[in-house]
């Protein structure tokens, strides 16, 4: 498994979250976000994109791995992969993206 912490390069918004969910089909590897003490599988960002509040310097980590068996180079590949992809994506959007919330968890 491996694990790398790094900063949203600016907001997250509904059409970067669905590029990311779709990036993650490239490997095979199971790919876990944090944000804010909150773990989802990449895979289902684009669910749950507007609860995460993902602006300029949010803290995120991502870890990459932990199957039976798995490919080590693989998980390398996506951890650089997405880390770099999701730094690309979110700085491509202003700081403060328009949001909708449905939920709130205070």
């Amino acid at each position: 498994m491996y694990l790398q912490d790094f900063t949203a390069g600016g907001a997250l918004t509904q059409e970067t979250a669905e590029q990311i969910s779709w990036k993650t089909a490239e490997y095979n590897t199971k790919i876990v976000l944090v944000v804010d003490h909150r773990r989802l599988y990449a895979h289902l960002l684009s669910l749950c994109w507007d609860e995460l509040d993902i602006r300029t310097g949010t803290q995120m980590s991502i870890a990459v791995g932990d199957r039976e068996g798995g490919d080590d180079e693989e998980d390398r590949r996506a951890l650089i992969d997405m880390v770099d992809y999701i730094r690309e994506r979110t700085a491509t959007t202003p700081t403060r993206a328009r949001r909708r919330r449905r939920f709130s968890f205070h």
